[in-house]
């Protein structure tokens, strides 16, 4: 994936937001809070696009435990009481169920730092990270990233399992994100993987969200 594929991963990501937004508000009234997680983490990493830039060519894609084992050095590394806010990733358009069920890919990782009030990206490249902090204006109450059970990979087979497959195979191309949230989105105490498909051909769209603790599928939109 060349760095403005990445770019373009990530302007779809915020795409993938709006849409998954407006089809939540339009199906569970404005009060829902599900529709706060995809655009919350959006708006967070929206600032660092430039900053995450990883080639398909010289990053091996894994899974987000993987990477994050990686990432975490880094970020320690960094600041040492950096603490994980979320991780993301986005497949290249017209993924195939077989292709997700690993659920490998590069991941962009954003870390918070309470004592410097300061956050940062890290991004692997041919297994090497690279760090890019930037100012905070927002505090975060993080939960513990211990509670984080769920690999990506088991997280993808839920999704597929719970309609995720059906909908690929309905739709044809499609575009798929995952986002992991350690920042208490719906004020429940869970860690959560936010997953979305969206078909590029019509605006149809799949989310689920699962709880990466326990693997409970917590919430599931069919959006078409």
């Amino acid at each position: 994936m060349s760095r403005l594929e990445w770019i373009l991963g990530i302007v779809l990501l915020v795409l993938l937001a709006v849409v998954v937004g407006l089809a939540l508000s339009l199906w569970l009234g404005p009060s829902t809070q599900m529709a706060r997680l995809g655009s919350d983490d959006v708006a967070l990493a929206a600032p660092y696009v430039d900053d995450v830039a990883p080639t398909r060519e010289a990053t091996a894609v894994q899974t987000a435990k993987s990477a994050y084992i990686t990432a975490e050095k880094a970020a320690k590394a960094w600041q040492p009481d950096a603490v994980l806010v979320n991780a993301t990733a986005t497949w290249p358009q017209g993924v195939q169920a077989a292709d997700l069920k690993a659920g490998q890919e590069t991941w962009g990782f954003i870390f918070f730092s309470p004592t410097s009030g300061t956050t940062a990206v890290v991004s692997l490249t041919n297994g090497v990270p690279s760090v890019s902090p930037r100012d905070n204006q927002r505090q975060f109450d993080l939960l513990d990233v211990t509670s984080w059970q769920l690999d990506s990979s088991d997280a993808v087979i839920k999704f597929l399992d719970n309609g995720g497959d059906a909908f690929i195979q309905r739709e044809g191309i499609t575009v798929y994100s995952m986002t992991l949230s350690l920042n208490d989105p719906d004020d429940n105490g869970r860690i959560e993987w936010l997953m979305t498909l969206l078909s590029t051909q019509n605006g149809h769209s799949l989310t689920m969200k699962v709880d990466a603790a326990s693997g409970e599928v917590l919430e599931v939109l069919d959006a078409s």
